[in-house]
């Protein structure tokens, strides 16, 4: 298709692709007929067989269809009539052992053709096969020989792996070439095994352990926040001594002016890389998806005597104007990129945003879009990659403090299922949206096949404990006979708001936002974030950074954003300390930190009791100190000896 593919051309080109199939049966018939008539051994039932329309009827396949702009062709025979199955059967009684093996060929080839095409329109981050064109060039550059060793991550559909076995194949008596692929999403590595590619134990290539026992890297990494120089570095690794690393790279890493290009372009120097313009290669027709981005081919070499180059010198930091009660954590203090002699169980640094002074907010731009990006969420992150790699309907509820990554996750697990976007199958409703009509729309849009993407469909309803009792109602439902390639995800900040029913149809995911170890992750990418974008080191973390509300251990990532955003936008250090943007009182909901409220008189003798601001509250709005619920209207609440309120059952 030389033309620029769109799901209507898809449509019109597989169709006639269909027509061409059902021609060419009818004629392998016709010579089936003849083969028989001459041998003497033609069924009686055909006797009578004498247009090429009657044999079109007996040897057609139907064309199925799974969305608007989706078809393909159907494995099995649409006429099961009794002629028709002998006409079949002498067909393929008559074909040879070549035929057999191409049929068997082109069945496959069709296969693998119709899981790419699903993949071809769907929005999935950094997905752009590497054109033909741009490959051989790649090849040229690598040289494998026989008995080589190859590597390819983020293999996607595996094109650069097919063209290697097609140059390099492997030969009766002589050594081949063993081409390892490594994949994070699952219909692309369904793709590779179909295609016969060996696939890496591992699936995120970041964490992959690098031993350095592969001759040659090739690689087409994603360029999304400056991902393809980490990935370059950490491929670097995997190199024997002598190997060679031939990788496409975004041009924006060599004309960016922070730190992590930077020292990126100072490494490349140093291990005398050879650069070359791609201009226009994923522009071209031959590209599977078409994007206008410039991109740059890399080449080196893994000199079998040196030893890695030191990384660049840390440049000093910009003194604080405070000394802070507690420390950066000394590996949050290291630089963004891992030095190319890092050890292969380095934690793969955290993927920063490309540095810019406005167009986006910090939260917006340090948005997590993948399971690997999720900070501080292991246990959740191990258990949802599990499930992507072996999906099946489901329903989840992904509870915990605003802030920690629960949505963010939600759109990474769509990202991996394959659903992107309105027409990909994600759907994300806003919190505080859900009454019943709203659920009967969704119900009715998840037994529609999506026009891209996959066929997976995502739903993300935010703040689900804000739904409507109608819209629990209906969900309770529509949970029970949830429909193939379904999943639905509820997220709360409060899990004990949501009713036990709904509760015990989901599988709960519980994100931490207390423990020392989230704490601890969250100061280490703030400390990232503020080096990538002021290019100085945080000598320190203030008090308080991220802590959501006064008297809770919540901390929140997005609020620690949020805190550090105008010190970055006017270059003044940050402060010893943060104030929680919430101190809740006795009596009405969290807000500001307000002015000391006026005491009431003691009720009870011996009882403390709370200030409150409003001499008209009632007691049925207190806050109850056990449960840390509001208390709702009727409620019996009793005063604590700590000038709070509880509920009498507590």
């Amino acid at each position: 298709m030389t033309q620029n593919p769109t799901p209507k051309r898809m449509r019109e080109y597989n169709s006639r692709m269909h027509d061409a199939n059902n021609a060419e049966r009818t004629q392998r018939a016709f010579l089936a007929l003849a083969a028989g008539h001459q041998a003497g051994h033609l069924p009686p039932i055909l006797a009578d067989l004498r247009t090429r329309q009657e044999a079109f009827q007996l040897m057609r396949k139907s064309l199925k269809h799974a969305g608007y702009y989706e078809v393909f062709e159907d494995d099995a025979y649409a006429n099961t009539s009794p002629a028709a199955v002998a006409l079949q059967q002498l067909v393929d009684g008559t074909a040879t052992a070549a035929d057999q093996a191409a049929d068997e060929a082109r069945e496959k080839a069709e296969r693998i053709r119709r899981l790419e095409d699903q993949l071809r329109f769907a929005d999935i981050p950094g997905f752009f096969p590497t054109p033909a064109a741009t490959i051989e060039r790649m090849l040229d550059r690598a040289q494998i020989a026989p008995g080589n060793t190859v590597l390819e991550p983020s293999a996607g559909t595996g094109s650069i792996a097919d063209a290697i076995k097609a140059r390099v194949p492997s030969l009766p008596d002589g050594p081949g070439v063993l081409v390892m692929c490594c994949e994070r999403m699952t219909r692309l590595r369904d793709i590779l095994r179909e295609k016969g590619h060996a696939l890496t134990e591992a699936d995120d290539f970041m964490e992959m352990p690098a031993a350095g026992e592969f001759d040659r890297v090739l690689m087409n990494p994603p360029f999304e926040k400056q991902q393809d120089i980490d990935h370059i570095r950490r491929a670097f690794d995997h190199l024997k001594p002598g190997g060679r690393l031939v990788a496409i790279i975004g041009a924006g890493a060599f004309s960016r002016g922070n730190r992590k290009a930077t020292e990126f372009r100072e490494w490349l120097d140093r291990s005398g890389a050879m650069i070359e313009d791609l201009n226009g290669a994923f522009s071209t027709p031959d590209a599977f998806r078409r994007t206008a981005v410039a991109a740059r081919l890399v080449t080196i070499d893994k000199q079998p005597a040196d030893t890695p180059p030191a990384p660049v010198t840390t440049p000093k930091p910009r003194p604080m104007a405070h000394k802070s009660r507690r420390q950066v954590p000394e590996e949050a203090a290291e630089p963004t990129i891992p030095p190319a002699e890092s050890p292969s169980n380095a934690t793969p640094s955290i993927p920063m945003a490309q540095p810019s002074r406005g167009g986006m907010s910090l939260v917006a731009k340090y948005r997590p879009t993948t399971l690997s990006a999720i900070i501080g969420q292991k246990p959740v992150v191990d258990a949802l990659r599990a499930f992507s790699r072996a999906p099946a309907p489901a329903t989840f509820i992904f509870a915990g403090a605003p802030g920690v990554g629960k949505t963010a996750a939600a759109e990474a697990l769509a990202a991996d299922l394959g659903c992107a976007g309105d027409f990909g199958g994600l759907t994300e409703i806003p919190s505080g949206t859900q009454d019943g009509k709203a659920v009967e729309s969704v119900l009715r849009s998840l037994r529609l096949t999506p026009m891209g993407g996959s066929g997976w469909k995502v739903v993300i309803i935010n703040e689900a404990d804000r739904m409507t009792e109608q819209a629990e109602a209906m969900w309770l439902d529509g949970l029970e006979h949830l429909p193939a390639k379904s999943v639905v995800i509820f997220t709360t900040n409060n899990l004990s708001r949501m009713t036990p029913r709904l509760i015990r149809r989901c599988e709960v995911y519980q994100f931490d936002s207390t423990s020392d170890a989230f704490r601890q992750a969250m100061e280490a990418f703030v400390a990232e974030a503020w080096l990538a974008e002021t290019g100085e080191l945080l000598p320190a973390i203030p008090e308080g950074l991220g802590k959501f509300e006064l008297g809770s251990d919540d901390y929140s990532i997005g609020l620690a954003l949020q805190q550090i955003a105008p010190y970055i936008r006017t270059g003044e250090p940050l402060p010893a300390s943060f104030s929680p943007p919430i101190i809740r009182s006795a009596y009405g909901h969290g807000k500001a930190t307000p002015a000391a409220p006026k005491a009431i008189p003691n009720p009870l003798p011996g009882k403390s009791t709370p200030p409150r601001d409003d001499a008209t509250a009632l007691p049925h709005r207190s806050f109850c100190r056990v449960c840390r619920q509001w208390a709702k209207k009727g409620s019996v609440m009793r005063p604590t000896s700590d000038g709070g309120w509880k509920h009498a059952a507590c």
